[in-house]
């Protein structure tokens, strides 16, 4: 996990567990045994109880953080390539160990009091390496607004198109947003950037020869605007954004595209595409096929793959306004992700737990936690898991913990 935050230096502490969840949070408690190497976070961090009692949660943050002081805060630097003051993005699509955390590169500073937690892990895809096809992207701007993106890849060259689209789509997002004023403009500019980020892909895949015709990504985006008190969130696929405000326990989150809804069916099927649905135990789940029949899609809409790009399948977003509350901290996730933990957990256990343990090991906890969950139910398959949690106007401990996480 990587944690950057900005208050005054403090002392960095080995953090204590937290016994016994509240209601309806999450039992965020150690990994599997078989999931834990020698050295791993759990054999390092010893348990040390409150004076409550029940079943320990969490992971320690591990990676690096980042506490600095007003001092540092008036030297800030600018990118001048992309106008931000500090920038976060992950390497994906580099092979590793199964459950293996991506490396996280970061450049200039946050403003005092926010953070940024960030864990994005490779999945278990059958024998030897796996490929993280998971890929985030942070951009924080000098008027204190943060630009957002997690891609979730899928195909072959599903890594290649995350990558792309986290490279491309903040920058592109900023610029939208500039001048646009009306809640009908900011969606219009927001998917008009969506459109040029699928554009450019396309170009990018023919210039450098990677598919794009039975690959592509999801991926959610937010634009938050402290200064005008609103969060923007974009999203295509099944990459979903869950804003939680931590003083009621209350929370907003974008629906995934599947193609079983019914708007998205009828133009599928009005493009000439397929649609399969297929229900077990009570869930339904639906797959999009072009004529050909070359592979199935399992969201209706994304960046990339042609093949049903041409029968229905689009790469616009659907655009939502959320408020931007005081205590409010915004969480980003892949499917991998939110495939067996419900956005619901995720604002409980936010609200019981970020202030007192911080960003860091809130995003390691809940990426653990899916992880275990991946492993109860799927057994030998996980899918890459990624959760990058943002949080302005408040300061969490500093922490520089290693090892790494699960690997």
């Amino acid at each position: 996990v990587w944690v950057a935050h900005m208050q005054s230096a403090g002392t960095c502490r080995m953090p204590s567990f937290v016994v016994g969840p509240p209601p309806n949070s999450l039992v965020l408690g150690p990994a599997p045994a078989a999931l834990l190497p020698p050295g791993s976070l759990h054999d390092c961090c010893s348990a040390r109880p409150t004076k409550r009692s029940g079943l320990a949660w969490g992971y320690a943050a591990a990676g690096v953080a980042l506490a600095a002081s007003k001092g540092r805060l008036a030297r800030r630097h600018v990118c001048w390539s992309t106008g931000a003051v500090f920038e976060l993005t992950s390497v994906c699509g580099q092979p590793s160990k199964p459950y293996a955390a991506s490396q996280l590169r970061e450049q200039g500073s946050l403003e005092e009091g926010s953070s940024v937690a960030a864990v994005s892990t490779a999945g278990l895809k059958g024998r030897g390496a796996s490929i993280n096809q998971d890929c985030l992207a942070v951009q924080c701007k000098d008027d204190g607004s943060w630009f957002a993106v997690v891609a979730d890849g899928h195909g072959e060259d599903g890594h290649h198109c995350a990558a792309h689209i986290c490279h491309n789509l903040p920058t592109l997002l900023s610029g939208a947003l500039e001048g646009a004023s009306s809640e009908t403009g900011i969606a219009a500019a927001l998917t008009a950037a969506f459109i040029q980020a699928e554009m450019d892909l396309e170009g990018a895949a023919s210039a450098n020869s990677f598919d794009v015709e039975c690959a592509g990504c999801a991926c959610v985006a937010v634009a938050l605007r402290p200064c005008e008190g609103v969060v923007y969130v974009a999203s295509c696929g099944d990459c979903q954004a869950v804003l939680v405000d931590c003083a009621t326990g209350g929370f907003e989150t974008n629906v995934p595209h599947k193609a079983h809804n019914r708007t998205e069916m009828q133009r599928i099927r009005a493009m000439g595409g397929e649609v399969k649905v297929d229900r077990q135990s009570g869930e339904v789940f639906s797959r999009v096929y072009s004529p050909s029949g070359v592979f199935g899609l399992a969201m209706s809409r994304a960046f990339g793959d042609l093949d049903v790009k041409r029968h229905g399948v689009i790469a616009d977003p659907s655009v939502m306004a959320w408020p931007l509350r005081k205590q409010t901290c915004c969480v980003l996730g892949s499917d991998g992700l939110f495939e067996f933990i419900s956005p619901a957990e995720v604002a409980a256990t936010l609200r019981q737990r970020l202030d007192s343990h911080g960003a860091a090991i809130c995003a390691e906890a809940l990426v653990a936690e899916a992880q275990r969950r991946w492993k109860r139910v799927e057994g030998d398959y996980c899918d890459d898991v990624t959760c990058l949690l943002l949080s302005t106007g408040r300061a969490h401990p500093a922490r520089v913990i290693s090892p790494t996480l699960l690997d």
